[in-house]
C-alpha cells in the first residue's frame, strides 16, 4: 500500500470514530493536522465536502472549520505550484512566504502589462491635417502597425518567456506572420487583455490562499486558548461554489 492510499485510509477510519462519537474533536482535529503536515491531501478523499458536512449537521463546528480550510489550503495550493513554477519567485521555505513573494512579482507583471494597453488614437489636429491633404492618414496605420509589432516584439523578448505565455494560454502569433495580420490592432489588444485577466486570477489565487492560512491560524489559535466560537465561513462557502 502506498503512502497515499495510507493516509487516505488512516482519514477516513478517524473520521467515522468521529461521527460515531468514539474520539473527541480534539483527537480528530490533531489527526488531520498531522496527516497534512505528512503529505496528506484532503482533495484524495471522494466527496470530502460531504463528509465534513456532517460535522456542522453535529455540531462540530470547530472540526468543521479546521477541515474545510484544509481542504481549501490544498485546492488552492495546488494551483497556485502551478505558477510558481512559471514565473520567477525567491526561493523562501515557507509555502505562505512563497505564495506572498509571487504575488509582488504578479502584481509587477500586471502594472506592466497594462501600461501596454493604450494605443495612440487619431486626434483632431491629425484629421485636420488629412483632411486637408497635409498628412496621409495610411502613414499613420503604418506607423501604429509598427509600433504594436515592436510592442510584441518587447512583451515577448523582456517581460515574459514563451514558458509563461504558454502557461497562461496567450500564444503570441509568429513575429514574422504579424506584419501581414488584418486585424492587427484588435489582436493585439486581445493579447493584452488575456494575460492581464489571467494575471489578475493568479493574484486572486494569491490573495485567498493568504486569507485562507490566516483564518486557520486564526481557528487553531481559538482551540488552543480553549475558544469554541464558530468562524464564519461564508465567505468560504461562496469560493466554494465557483471551484
Amino acid at each position: 500500500m502506498n503512502v497515499k492510499n495510507t493516509y487516505k485510509h488512516i482519514y477516513k477510519l478517524y473520521y467515522v470514530a468521529m461521527i460515531k462519537g468514539y474520539i473527541s474533536e480534539t483527537r480528530y482535529i490533531v489527526t488531520i493536522q498531522k496527516l497534512c503536515s505528512k503529505g496528506f491531501k484532503t482533495y484524495h478523499i471522494e466527496n470530502f465536502l460531504e463528509l465534513i458536512l456532517n460535522f456542522h449537521n453535529l455540531n462540530y463546528f470547530d472540526s468543521y472549520n479546521i477541515s474545510l480550510l484544509l481542504y481549501l489550503r490544498d485546492i488552492y495550493f495546488k494551483r497556485i505550484t502551478e505558477f510558481l513554477e512559471v514565473f520567477k519567485y525567491t526561493n523562501k521555505e515557507k509555502v505562505i512566504d512563497k505564495i506572498r513573494d509571487i504575488k509582488i512579482v504578479l502584481c509587477n507583471k500586471l502594472k506592466i502589462i497594462q501600461s501596454f494597453k493604450k494605443i495612440e488614437r487619431y486626434d483632431n489636429a491629425l484629421l485636420a491635417s488629412v483632411n486637408m491633404g497635409v498628412f496621409d492618414i495610411s502613414q499613420w496605420e503604418e506607423y501604429t502597425r509598427d509600433d504594436i509589432i515592436n510592442r510584441l516584439k518587447l512583451i515577448k523578448k523582456k517581460y515574459f518567456t514563451n514558458k509563461q505565455l504558454k502557461y497562461m494560454c496567450c500564444i503570441m502569433i509568429h513575429l514574422e506572420d504579424l506584419e501581414n495580420y488584418k486585424d492587427l490592432e484588435t489582436y493585439y489588444l486581445d493579447f493584452i487583455i488575456n494575460i492581464e485577466n489571467r494575471i489578475k486570477e493568479y493574484i486572486e489565487h494569491c490573495n485567498i490562499y493568504d486569507n485562507i492560512e490566516n483564518d486557520y491560524e486564526h481557528s487553531c489559535n481559538k482551540l488552543s486558548n480553549g475558544d469554541n466560537s464558530m468562524l464564519d465561513m461564508r465567505y468560504y462557502l461562496r469560493i466554494i461554489e465557483c471551484l
